[in-house]
């Protein structure tokens, strides 16, 4: 436990959050994708998945449905992958690209109307905010000439 008081009322937050994140449970689908996750990350970018590491994402997707008032993860809390996932910068946009082919509208043909809508928004949300932190972190150096970091550039250059 932190001995300073960053904030009033922070502590209980964080305790009542874990709290409902206990009550979470993971999905099917979050499951599924979890396990691919790991085999994409093993065949394609050369990256062992510990256990341990699993762990800790579904303790963040849980904490993240609880976070919304849900009761069980669900495939937009999956998205909080692209960010924890890679062990290297220049493998976020794989990992993120994979995601996306793997819980964006019309993968699934079970998803409403309503649904597809909501993740559509929410991913092109995800997606400027990215774009903007990005531009931020390379002072508006888009082309790399005025000397961003090439992973910053590609990562422009990928949205």
């Amino acid at each position: 436990t932190c001995d300073t008081v960053i904030t009033d009322g922070l502590d209980i937050l964080v305790e009542n959050l874990s709290e409902a994140a206990n009550q979470v449970q993971m999905g099917t689908d979050a499951c599924f994708l979890l396990r691919d996750l790991r085999t994409f990350m093993k065949d394609e970018l050369d990256v062992d998945v510990s256990d341990r590491r699993l762990v800790k994402a579904s303790r963040l997707l849980k904490i993240s449905a609880a976070s919304h008032g849900r009761k069980q993860v669900d495939q937009l809390d999956c998205l909080l992958l692209q960010h924890i996932a890679w062990r290297l910068p220049e493998q976020r946009i794989a990992v993120r690209e994979w995601l996306w082919n793997h819980l964006t509208p019309g993968v699934q043909d079970k998803l409403s109307p309503r649904t597809a809508v909501s993740q559509f928004r929410f991913i092109l949300n995800g997606l400027r905010r990215e774009a903007m932190e990005t531009v931020r972190m390379t002072s508006g150096d888009i082309t790399g000439s005025s000397g961003a970091r090439p992973s910053d550039v590609a990562m422009i250059d990928s949205i």
